[in-house]
């Protein structure tokens, strides 16, 4: 798409919707990738913004009130001094409109306050910070209820942050927010936890006795777990599948040689669940 005459300070929203595949092709736990990019005209003054990664969870049912890191729950540690995208919704699901609505957002100890940047509410509302921790403010803001009316009875916020300098692999960032419905108990949302991980390489990448390497991987990827593989399929970022491979035992090669240089993501069976793992192919 493209646009022009974009003023200083000035915001533009492009919205696009996506139909994700169906079970069993996409199943609950299953992660999209998306990148947005921008191709400004020349001069830039800043050029390390033009692109932004989405990693993005597939869930099911779920409670209307959370909170998701967008760069989702894994960092190379590289990004570290890169912002991390928050995004809090909440919902009236009681039986009358919210006169007002308190957010409050403990802030992680990995986290640098003083780069904090509010990007957007999806209602008037007052920011405040209280000894390290963010309170989001939405007086006479008078949510609908969603068995009035739904569409109007959800709300948002996104915010930004940087991590503090000096955080390690193996890190984890977590936030949680409690979501305050006039006078009644605060409703405790998920924990969005994200751990800084360690460069791309040749070294194994272990998670629950998963063993895959090397990554980035040029030709053929090795694959072994504790337990018996049933099979071993490798999906593009579109979620189609490229290869399916069944196993049945606990180490395996899979000849990625013939695939095209990208990002792939590989999905791991076993008799103890689904491992969905990213995997870098040069």
């Amino acid at each position: 798409m493209n646009y022009s005459n974009l003023e200083l300070f000035e915001t533009r929203t492009l919205e696009v919707e996506f139909l994700a595949f169906a079970p069993p092709t996409v199943v609950n736990g299953n992660t999209l990738l998306l990148t947005a990019t921008i191709n400004p005209a020349a001069p830039d003054a800043v050029t390390g913004d033009n692109s932004f990664p989405l990693s993005q969870m597939f869930i099911g049912s779920y409670d209307p009130n959370d909170i998701r890191c967008l760069q989702g729950n894994q960092v190379p540690i590289e990004d570290a001094g890169k912002y991390l995208n928050y995004v809090i919704r909440f919902q009236n699901t009681g039986t009358a409109s919210a006169i007002n609505i308190r957010v409050e957002n403990t802030l992680d100890a990995n986290l640098d306050w003083t780069t904090l940047q509010l990007e957007s509410l999806s209602h008037p509302g007052r920011v405040e910070m209280v000894d390290g921790n963010l309170r989001f403010v939405f007086n006479n803001i008078n949510l609908a209820a969603s068995e009035v009316d739904e569409p109007n009875s959800h709300g948002f916020i996104t915010y930004r942050i940087k991590p503090v300098a000096g955080v390690m692999v193996n890190d984890v960032v977590n936030s949680t927010a409690d979501i305050y419905f006039d006078f009644n108990e605060p409703i405790t949302t998920n924990t969005a936890s994200t751990v800084f991980t360690g460069s791309l390489g040749v070294n194994p990448v272990m998670a629950d006795g998963l063993k895959i390497y090397p990554n980035p991987v040029s030709d053929v990827l090795h694959v072994s777990h504790t337990q018996v593989i049933e099979s071993i399929k490798v999906l593009n970022i579109m979620g189609q599948t490229i290869l399916n491979q069944p196993v049945r035992q606990t180490s395996h090669g899979v000849d990625l040689s013939g695939l095209s240089r990208g990002t792939y993501l590989v999905k791991i069976e076993t008799g103890h669940g689904i491992r969905t793992l990213k995997v870098l192919k040069m």
